[in-house]
């Protein structure tokens, strides 16, 4: 995924509570990032909402 505002990219794999370990890019399904990539496809933007802050995002790719 792309943050838009910065124009860099980051690699997140979406894996269950117990194997959430931000060190290796793993977050859980219940993370916020998560949550608002959820039911998005490859080459759509989605706004991550950080309290009063937007964080725009595009989705690049998406691995199995």
């Amino acid at each position: 995924m792309k943050f838009d505002q910065e124009n860099r990219e980051q690699t997140f794999q979406i894996v269950g509570v117990d194997e959430a370990d931000i060190k290796q890019q793993k977050i859980a399904f219940t993370a916020p990032i998560a949550k608002a990539l959820n039911g998005h496809k490859v080459g759509d933007s989605v706004v991550l909402k950080l309290g009063a802050k937007d964080r725009p995002m595009t989705i690049l790719k998406i691995a199995y």
